[in-house]
This record gives structure tokens, sequence and C-alpha cells, in this order.
């Protein structure tokens, strides 16, 4: 069987969309999957060891330069129509997806229907159509389409690891030789939205009560410059058993994670990451729902703060780039926090 994934963005959806690779190779293991996928985020597929092939597509390019426009989508176009494939699954569920199918030579194509796609002329591109449950993790949302297509249930799946160079993986081995206490603890400080993010008195203290719980060392890690001078911060107080991990790339990252023995994380890309592994996470979420975007599995555990306003939380707080307080999280004790740490 052939089969054709397209979900081109972003990091975090794309990573969500890993349990359907598991599922169709445990139970299509001769299968060969393919995979369409913006450049900038074509590392997260092109070393995920269940894919064949990677589509490469290049918009942002293509928007940049007129000249590359023509020469852009004729080359992905004949990219595209090189193979026929058995069934198209569309997970991005937006127009410019939709376009993308339109050109794909497939028996079937599957996607969402018109009350789950983001964007509704998505539909007119796609033959089979299915609406997940309101209520299901994003995870689930995209299961849901290869699920109803092949009608075959299931909820076990592998987690792989990212493919990496002998060379990350000589590094990776370096980090965890310099840190002698078999319990590690990554800990993902940051998040691209300051709301989602707990204030840094509070998450010393938090670490505190987990270092003297745990009796542990850290390794924090961080994604921007901004990101670093935080982790840097708050491992100034753990000097005695915790280093600040230089920037990884996100394969050798993920590989990384797969060694600890705890993931800690804000809501945020290292966050579904580590849910890509074994390893047991525990996350906090303010102004969105831990119900919908947390890593799937009974090792993964998290905080949900409640609005103060009075605000019900389904997806994504309509106000988590404009409130002021980003209450919350940061109006959250660390006492509150580790109590539910304790109770995970």
């Amino acid at each position: 069987m052939k089969i054709l994934i397209v979900k081109t963005s972003s990091l975090g959806d794309i990573i969500h969309a890993y349990p359907v690779l598991s599922y169709l190779k445990k139970h299509f293991p001769e299968s060969t999957i393919d995979f369409v996928v913006e450049k900038p985020f074509a590392e997260l597929v092109s070393n995920h060891p269940f894919v064949d092939k990677v589509i490469e597509v290049d918009t942002k390019q293509w928007r940049k330069k007129i000249s590359c426009l023509f020469t852009g989508v004729s080359n992905f176009r004949k990219a595209l129509r090189s193979q026929t494939y058995d069934v198209c699954f569309d997970l991005q569920c937006n127009l410019k997806s939709g376009l993308i199918v339109s050109q794909v030579k497939a028996k079937h194509k599957v996607g969402f229907g018109f009350k789950r796609a983001i964007e509704w002329p998505n539909c007119l591109f796609n033959r089979i159509r299915f609406n997940p449950p309101k209520v299901c993790n994003v995870r689930e949302e995209n299961l849901f389409l290869v699920k109803e297509y092949f009608k075959i249930e299931s909820t076990n799946f592998e987690n792989a690891n990212l493919q990496i160079s002998e060379h990350d993986k000589e590094h990776i081995n370096d980090l965890l030789l310099s840190i002698s206490n078999p319990t590690k603890i990554m800990v993902c400080p940051g998040s691209i939205w300051q709301n989602k993010q707990i204030n840094k008195e509070t998450m010393i203290e938090f670490l505190k009560k987990v270092e003297t719980h745990k009796n542990c060392s850290f390794l924090f890690i961080w994604g921007s410059l901004k990101e670093k001078e935080y982790a840097e911060e708050l491992q100034a107080n753990f000097t005695a058993n915790s280093i600040v991990v230089e920037r990884l790339s996100l394969s050798a990252l993920q590989n990384l994670m797969s060694h600890m023995q705890l993931v800690i994380a804000m809501d945020s890309l290292p966050l579904h990451l580590a849910g890509t592994t074994n390893t047991k996470t525990f996350s906090f979420f303010g102004p969105s729902s831990s119900a919908k975007f947390m890593p799937m599995g009974e090792q993964h555990h998290a905080f949900q703060g409640s609005c103060p306003y009075g605000k019900v939380i389904q997806r994504r707080c309509p106000i988590i780039r404009t409130c002021k307080t980003g209450a919350c999280l940061r109006g959250i004790s660390s006492d509150t926090l580790f109590d539910a740490f304790l109770r995970r």
C-alpha cells in the first residue's frame, strides 16, 4: 500500500501527526508512507524512521520571490505526481493543503468534514470526510481519520526515536556522562507565548521542592536567546547539580529526552516532542486546554490553571496573546504546583 500524508506545518502540529505514522506502521508494516511538509519543518519528517519519502513545499520562498514561484510550483507538482497513492490523508485541513491534495494522484482522498476543517473550502478537495468528536486530544483528531477510513480500532502505538548522526549520538552520550546522578530531569521552561509560562520566582521555588523530593539533577534546555537567558537564570540556583544544554537539533533533543526520567515543560514544542518518547512528562497549562494538547498516555500528567476572569477554555483562550496578567499560570503558587506534581 502506498500512503501519502499532507501535514505541511507547523512544528507542533507535525509532531501531533506522529501517532498516525505509528498506527500505519503497526497495521500495515509493509506500506510505503510519503509525507508533504513545508521545507523549514522537514527535519521532523525526514528523520522519522516510518517515513519513506519527504516531498517538500516551500511556499514562504515562493512568496518572497516571484521568480521562484513558477519554477517552484512546477517542480513541486512533478514530485507530487510522480507516484500514484492508494490513499492520501489531509491532516492540515486548510485551503493550502486542499490545493495540494487536488494535485495528488490517489484512489482515495481523506480529510476532515465541514464541522472540523479549519477552512471549509478544504472539504471540496477530499471525497471522503470525517468529523472527529469535538472534545478529544489533537492527536486523536488525526488518528480519527485513519481509524475511520481503515475501520481498525487501536490504542497502543510504538514510539520511535528520530534518526540522528553518530556525532549527535556521541554528544548525547557525553552529556549523560557529565551528570552522575541517575535521576535526570529535563526542564523546558520557555514558550513562544509568555502567558504560557510560570513566573521565574515560582518556577525556582517549585524546582527546589522537586529537587529535594527526587534527589535529582536538572538539564535546562532552550530554543531562543531569550529562553537561554531564562534557563541560565534558573540554573544559577542549582549550580551543584544542573547544566544548561547547548542548543540541539530537534531530532537530537528528542533522543536526549528518551534518556530522561522526567521532562518538565510548559505547553510548548519541547513538551510535544517529549510526548513522542516513553519518558514521563509533567506540564503546565493555563490559557490552553491540557485535555486538548497534552501528550497522550498514562505516563503524562499536567497542571491545568483556571481563568480568574471566568473564561471557559475548550481549546485556547481567546485573549491568550493580549491578556495583561496571564494569571491562570502566573498567579499560581509553587505549593499548588508541587501538590499537583505529587498527585500525578
